[in-house]
């Protein structure tokens, strides 16, 4: 069966929004302009972030069965991904970020970084992807700081997240955590992403969409999907919740971080 190409739509109501992509298992969708105002779109290059932050020590990882990454500078990671010729220096752990005495045998899939926690290491970066795209509602950016990181601890995920990729960086298929909805927002490059609903177990009808700088990918919760890079990448995932899915999404945490939702409902 052929793919269902995944409709792109900019200037949505966040009434039809709902309508057509928040009913039952919901439907994705990308919308081009819901970054228009982002100051990220001009300022973060891999340029500004090995200036700004690349001290910062980053895990990377390679498609790797034994769940291993190597630890390097982000100054080191952005130069690898211009001359991969070269190397990338650092240090390998295992799954459970403990040092390796013996370093594996380098991969053949490119790194990826997708565990710098940058949002959380530079609280600063949050006003480079202000203000909030306005066609869905999200009651994450309504939480103060100490209610989202205790529900970011009960599910052990970050909800925003700056990744980084060279060309052939590969996400493969899964389902994001908790419920929650998503957005791909693409900063730089381009990236293929391949989505499946719910309750396709046979994942016989394939959704599909290239999204290019400026894009936003909206999923629904559950909904399985795969992205790989097209060429070298700079993305926000975004998870988050509002009236649609709030109560999946916190009931699988402490009942000490429910309470969370009513200060949400109420700002």
């Amino acid at each position: 069966m052929s793919a269902i190409e995944v409709e792109r739509k900019r200037g949505v109501a966040p009434a039809d929004f709902i309508r057509d992509h928040l009913t039952g298992v919901g439907v994705p969708a990308v919308v081009t302009d819901a970054i228009d105002a982002w100051p990220a779109r001009e300022k973060w290059t891999l340029a500004r972030f090995k200036a700004a932050y690349g001290s910062d020590l980053v895990p990377v990882l390679a498609e790797r069965s034994d769940g291993a990454s190597r630890v390097t500078k982000l100054a080191w990671f952005v130069d690898f991904l211009g001359a991969p010729d070269r190397g990338l220096p650092g240090f390998w752990v295992d799954a459970d970020s403990r040092p390796l005495r013996t370093a594996p045998a380098e991969p053949s899939g490119p790194y990826y970084l997708m565990a710098w926690r940058a949002f959380r290491r530079h609280p600063e970066l949050y006003d480079d992807i202000a203000p909030a795209p306005s066609f869905v509602a999200d009651w994450q950016r309504a939480l103060d700081p100490e209610e989202r990181e205790r529900l970011e601890a009960a599910h052990e995920r970050d909800y925003s997240a700056i990744y980084i990729g060279a060309e052939g960086t590969l996400s493969r298929l899964h389902q994001d955590y908790g419920h929650t909805h998503a957005c791909l927002h693409q900063i730089a490059g381009h990236k293929h992403c391949v989505l499946y609903a719910p309750g396709d177990v046979e994942r016989r009808t394939p959704y599909e969409c290239v999204i290019g700088p400026g894009d936003t990918l909206f999923m629904p919760p559950d909904w399985w999907h795969e992205v790989r890079g097209l060429d070298p990448t700079i993305t926000v995932s975004h998870n988050f919740f509002n009236d649609t899915n709030v109560d999946a999404h916190l009931s699988g945490v402490p009942s000490t971080c429910r309470s969370v939702s009513t200060g949400a409902r109420a700002r």
